[in-house]
């Protein structure tokens, strides 16, 4: 009926933004839309802004490096694959 269908994300896309985010953002299973920063879900890097990359996820496993929240069980999110990251004693 056309409530389901409108409470479904595989048919109904939200809207796709423009942002990098430092949250999870769930787009769609199959977004219409190239996804930014900390968005999902994607399949592979083709599916990611330039300079991103897609995180591959298994089994809920940990977000991005750079992202924070709770996604979508087995839901791939675009994250910068180069984040600095300096270890604890290191000086730049």
């Amino acid at each position: 009926d056309e409530i389901s269908s409108v409470l479904d994300p595989i048919f109904v896309l939200p809207p796709c933004s423009g942002e990098d985010s430092d949250y999870l953002v769930d787009i769609a299973i199959n977004p219409g839309c190239t996804l930014h920063k900390c968005q999902g879900d994607c399949d592979t890097d083709f599916h990611c802004a330039d300079g991103l990359s897609c995180y591959q996820r298994n089994d809920g496993e940990a977000v991005p490096p750079g992202c924070q929240g709770t996604g979508f069980l087995n839901w791939d999110y675009c994250y910068e694959r180069d984040v600095n990251i300096v270890a604890y004693g290191d000086f730049l």
